[in-house]
Parts: C-alpha cells; sequence; structure tokens
C-alpha cells in the first residue's frame, strides 16, 4: 500500500507500508529479531496520507499560517519602530 509521507515542512516522500490502523501506519523492519514497526500516522514533524495532493494540502496550511504569523510580526515590527522614529526628547525646545 503506498502513502505519501511529510517531515519537516517541504518534503513529500512516497512510501510503501504494509497495513494501517486509524492512527498507524506498519512497516516492515530490519531492526534485529522485530518484524514489523509502527508509526503514528499525524505526529509534530512527520504525516502520512493517501495522496499526494493531501500531503501538499497539508504543507501548504503550514506555510500559510507560518506567513500569517510573519506578517503580525512585520506590523508588529512596523509599529515599535514608527514608534520610536516619532520619539521626541523632551528637553529639546
Amino acid at each position: 500500500m503506498i502513502k505519501y509521507r511529510t517531515s519537516g515542512t517541504t518534503n513529500i516522500e512516497k512510501v510503501e507500508v504494509l497495513r494501517e490502523t486509524k492512527s498507524q501506519v506498519v512497516f516492515p523492519s530490519n531492526l534485529g529479531n522485530r518484524k514489523e514497526r509502527r508509526e503514528n500516522k499525524i505526529s509534530t514533524w512527520i504525516n502520512y496520507f493517501d495522496t499526494w495532493e493531501e500531503a501538499k494540502a497539508h504543507l501548504l496550511k503550514i506555510s500559510e499560517r507560518k506567513l500569517i504569523r510573519a506578517r503580525i510580526s512585520l506590523e508588529q515590527a512596523n509599529g515599535v519602530h514608527g514608534n520610536i522614529k516619532g520619539l521626541r526628547n523632551p528637553e529639546a525646545k
């Protein structure tokens, strides 16, 4: 079964999984005596999707949130900068 894994904020990778549950995907394991390994479908860093388009939409949502936060930070910084530029020396006449 094919899934699309996003890791970080820019990577989409096609991966083969053995099976899935509602919340996990199961991979073959190459670690010692374990035959399988499981990963959560949704985490803070790695997420699994059924289609490439779903994976792309997820990454777009993350980047849009970052853009909104950056715009808000820029507006706040511009406001502080304007306030500092507008300061006048109370002792000067």
